[in-house]
């Protein structure tokens, strides 16, 4: 029965976050190439050899992190939960169950890319720890509830 509910609570999770990356992955695709020099796949492909494909003077690769961050952030901070996770009756809440705020919520997202270079470890936490917190989650002090 415990590994039922287990199941549940990190597919749920698992299941915003797979909804958001793909929301995410429409909105550049509708967005970015007509911002390009030429076809944002084509530059995926094959960059050029001297290095110079540029949006408005910045490498898009720091907008492939930068626009995440600010979705994430604002979202959690704003609405107390992204798109995927507001459709799944999720929020993320501080110690007393209130919205966080944008200030804890970029400190949320920010401890999220430690998750992110120690190989997602920090995510699987989630499935080990009784309060189903994630590292990023116990940084920024924030929990992940069902409403």
């Amino acid at each position: 029965r415990s590994s039922f509910r287990l199941g549940i609570a990190v597919s749920v999770r698992f299941g915003a976050w797979v909804s958001d990356i793909v929301l995410l992955a429409l909105a550049f695709m509708a967005l970015w190439p007509p911002m390009f020099d030429r076809p944002y796949l084509e530059h995926r492909l094959a960059s050029p050899e001297d290095g110079s494909f540029a949006f408005y003077g910045h490498d898009p690769e720091i907008w492939d992190f930068v626009l995440p961050g600010i979705y994430f952030t604002l979202t959690i901070g704003l609405a107390g939960g992204t798109i995927g996770m507001r459709v799944l009756r999720l929020r993320v809440v501080d110690r007393d169950g209130r919205r966080v705020g944008l200030t804890r919520s970029l400190a949320r997202w920010a401890a999220s890319l430690i998750s992110q270079v120690i190989l997602f470890l920090g995510f699987f936490m989630i499935a080990f720890r009784a309060d189903r917190r994630a590292l990023h989650d116990l940084i920024a002090d924030t929990w992940v509830v069902h409403k």
